[in-house]
């Protein structure tokens, strides 16, 4: 019999993994119609030589020769993106085939992100993308604007989170956590941008983009800028009538209205004193009848003797509309 050189395939099981699964992923490369028998296959990982797999032979009615192996990783292994190269060497055929596979195989290295090919859509859901408003209290307490972009999705271990201000690059200034699991199989990633207020207020479009370096979805972004939004009215109402006993106590109420967007920070103060949390109480904003505008009131409890000391309450005020806090006493 003539000498015939194999045939190889390299193909990974299951070829449609299920995303967040903690499953093992197996290669399997075989070599198919070649003679005489004697053949080598080996593994390579990361350029390295993998000893630990078995490679079983089979003879067809033909008088030639079959054989595979499989190489099983954790889905982890798989996902950190490695190249594995199954080399086949047959002597009788002075023949060496080196196949790759990858979860990025098949992508141009000179594109590191390409637009994904059509069928891929199907394989990985896209992600959700936002990009949320900074916490009031940081702007008025520390004058920065913490911006947040929130990725849910699958396959995000790998995926790279960008930061743009009016186009420019700002992701060096930004922090990334790690892609955090969760028991419904989806990841949330998470990243964290610190700007000026000076520049929140100033208008710039900040905007999030996600990218895959294996592109098994595509790049997807979200922008955020401070909106043009009408200021709260505040006013301050003392309580009545004032009760006799030494041990009463009373309700100062803050009123705000006519803001908009409905986020708002208040605070109050005794003197020059700030009152803990839990010595008032903050209703929710309601939309106002008729408008887009929202009103909330917050109640201040005093007890009698301190409100009849002279004591000075003040009511403050956060909004993204406002440069500072504003205060009413």
């Amino acid at each position: 019999m003539s000498p015939s050189t194999p045939t190889v395939t390299l193909h990974v099981q299951p070829a449609c993994p299920s995303p967040g699964t903690n499953e093992t992923v197996s290669l399997l490369c075989s070599a198919r119609g070649y003679y005489p028998r004697d053949l080598q296959l080996t593994w390579q990982v990361g350029g390295k030589e993998r000893a630990d797999t078995q490679v079983g032979v089979h003879q067809g009615k033909d008088g030639r020769f079959s054989c595979s192996s499989n190489l099983t990783l954790s889905q982890a292994d798989w996902d950190n993106l490695e190249k594995y190269n199954c080399i086949v060497t047959h002597p009788g055929t002075y023949s060496i085939q080196n196949s790759t596979i990858s979860k990025c195989a098949g992508k141009s290295a000179a594109l590191p992100f390409p637009e994904p090919p059509p069928h891929s859509l199907f394989l990985i859901p896209l992600p959700s993308l936002y990009v949320l408003k900074p916490p009031l209290e940081a702007l008025f307490t520390r004058g920065k604007a913490l911006l947040t972009c929130l990725v849910v999705g699958y396959e995000l271990s790998q995926a790279r989170l960008t930061w743009e201000l009016d186009g420019a690059n700002w992701t060096m200034n930004a922090t990334v956590g790690e892609a955090k699991k969760h028991s419904n199989r989806t990841q949330t990633l998470l990243s964290h941008l610190a700007i000026p207020r000076a520049v929140w207020d100033s208008g710039s479009t900040i905007l999030c983009r996600i990218v895959h370096p294996c592109s098994l979805f595509r790049s997807m972004e979200d922008t955020i800028q401070k909106s043009h939004a009408p200021a709260p009215s505040v006013s301050l109402l003392p309580p009545s009538p004032v009760p006799h006993s030494p041990k009463a106590e009373v309700w100062v109420t803050c009123e705000v209205s006519g803001f908009f967007p409905p986020e708002l920070l208040i605070a109050w103060k005794r003197d020059n004193s700030s009152i803990h949390r839990s010595g008032y109480i903050t209703l929710p904003p309601m939309a106002e009848e008729g408008n887009s505008t929202f009103s909330t009131q917050s109640f201040l409890k005093i007890p009698v003797s301190q409100w009849e000391s002279g004591a000075v309450y003040t009511c403050m005020v956060g909004h993204e509309s406002l440069p500072s806090m504003q205060y009413s006493s």
